[in-house]
């Protein structure tokens, strides 16, 4: 399993966005990135502004499952990523 370690951003948004990915890999919630190292799901989170570009991204926060030569899927809003993933998967089954 991966470990997590949590670093300051110098800049607002970089501490945003750091927080938001350490709270999307973090496999214990409850375990804090700042007192200490946390257990972390393997998984990449790429934030790419070319895809926020292609995918008509405008507002945040918003979450985009990329389906290769599908349309992607997104859903926008203040969310867990279990929830995000049960919107996609229903989206998946809409679909069939």
């Amino acid at each position: 399993m991966a470990t997590l370690v949590g670093r300051l951003a110098a800049r607002p948004w970089e501490v945003q966005a750091a927080k938001l990915v350490g709270d999307i890999l973090k496999v214990d919630s409850s375990c804090c990135l700042a007192a200490s190292q946390c257990d972390a799901r393997p998984v990449l989170v790429a934030v790419d502004s070319e895809k926020f570009r292609r995918f008509g991204i405008w507002r945040v926060s918003a979450i985009t499952l990329d389906r290769g030569e599908k349309e992607p899927l997104t859903v926008h809003g203040d969310m867990s990523l279990a929830y995000a993933m049960k919107q996609f998967a229903g989206a998946e089954e809409k679909a069939r």
